[in-house]
């Protein structure tokens, strides 16, 4: 088959190529050996391979060839099998595979496939040894929408990045430099998992500005300026990513973003892990974090010493932090340190309605690594 110059064999030959070189267009270009644009010809007969469905394995393929559907048309239902003489012979239940995860996965990848690395930045001359400055932030929802007149502020992408840009500027400031920052996003970072525009669990219907992958872009270039700004001050960074109930498919594409941004830069770690709860420890001390969703803080204490035992064991200053809610509060938890992190974003319709009035904000703290948290800040945006 041939179609706007491509033949089957072409385009599967340079998706192959794309999938054998770490799915990056520009690796699979010098690979077959193109030329300065190879990498826009990979990516040409990726998608027309996939269009006709000829990176499907061939039991998939014959059975879409028996539908007679394509393979964007197929998603689901039962086929009804004829012979040659048109006598039903039998049916198949046909799931096509959710590709929506693997297709954001290799959107992101293509998109920041060919950016150089992340450019050095000058490590200060002066920080503190055992201190760790520690930026949290939880509930931007980048993507919401809502006008002052339906819940008494404007929101929507633009302005979440403006809060998100004001908050940690005043944050990182008002925290001295240390051997350690590490910055965490704790979860419904975005708005919605995908273009569906509901969350994943319930269903609930959602306001949202944008597409998936253009909140999405938003949300990596945004990641990149804190971390490239924390590394100013601070000898090495980390970064981690958690699902919230709004985006749980979230922090694997923004992670493989930020892999690549920083793949040669060694005083940026992008932790990748497969756990829900993120756990950090050394010295004597135990941070850990956890969206809040699923369960309630004194129950998520409950299970630490067990769950992390070696780490646990180590430290003696622990400390959980969750989101969700979007109301800051403290408590202490068998001898655990809870705080309810502020919500970054401002209070949408569906809070509004509930009478909630929280306003967005964010915090930073800096911990010692024997001694425990030393000092925190807070910004009301």
């Amino acid at each position: 088959m041939r179609a706007g110059g491509l033949t089957d064999a072409e385009a599967l030959e340079r998706y192959r190529a794309y999938v054998q070189n770490d799915r990056s267009y520009r690796h699979a270009a010098i690979a077959l050996g193109l030329g300065k644009n190879g990498d826009k010809t990979v990516k040409r007969g990726v998608e027309v391979a996939q269009r006709r469905g000829l990176h499907l394995s061939d039991g998939v393929r014959a059975t879409l060839e028996r539908s007679g559907v394509s393979p964007t048309e197929a998603r689901g239902g039962w086929i009804h099998n004829y012979d040659e003489d048109g006598k039903k012979r039998g049916t198949t239940w046909w799931k096509a595979p959710d590709l929506a995860t693997e297709d954001q996965l290799e959107r992101i990848r293509a998109a920041f496939s060919d950016i150089p690395p992340a450019p050095a930045i000058i490590k200060p001359d002066h920080v503190q040894e055992s201190s760790v400055a520690f930026f949290p932030h939880s509930d931007w929802h980048l993507g919401s929408v809502v006008s002052a007149e339906r819940a008494g502020r404007d929101y929507n992408p633009k302005i979440a990045v403006e809060i998100l840009r004001d908050g940690f500027a005043q944050c990182h400031a008002a925290i001295e430099s240390s051997k350690t920052a590490i910055i965490l996003n704790n979860g419904d970072l975005l708005h919605a998992n995908d273009d569906t525009d509901a969350t994943p669990g319930h269903k609930h219907r959602l306001k949202v500005e944008g597409t998936h992958e253009d909140n999405l872009l938003i949300a990596v270039h945004s990641t990149i300026w804190m971390i490239d700004t924390a590394l100013e001050r601070h000898e090495r960074v980390i970064y981690v990513a958690n699902p919230g109930n709004h985006d749980p498919s979230v922090p694997g594409p923004l992670r493989i973003a930020l892999g690549m941004r920083y793949r040669d830069e060694p005083r940026v770690t992008i932790e990748q892990r497969q756990r829900h709860m993120w756990t950090w420890q050394e010295g004597r001390l135990f941070l850990s974090a956890d969206h809040g969703d699923t369960r309630k803080p004194k129950d998520i204490a409950a299970d630490i010493p067990t769950r992390f035992p070696e780490k646990f064991g180590k430290a003696r200053h622990w400390y959980l932090f969750t989101g969700h809610v979007h109301t800051p509060e403290q408590n202490t938890f068998g001898g655990i340190m809870h705080k309810c992190l502020p919500a970054l974003c401002r209070v949408d319709t569906y809070a509004d309605d509930r009478g909630h009035t929280d306003r967005s904000a964010m915090t930073a703290m800096r911990f010692d690594l024997q001694g425990g948290l030393k000092n925190e800040h807070t910004v009301n945006l």
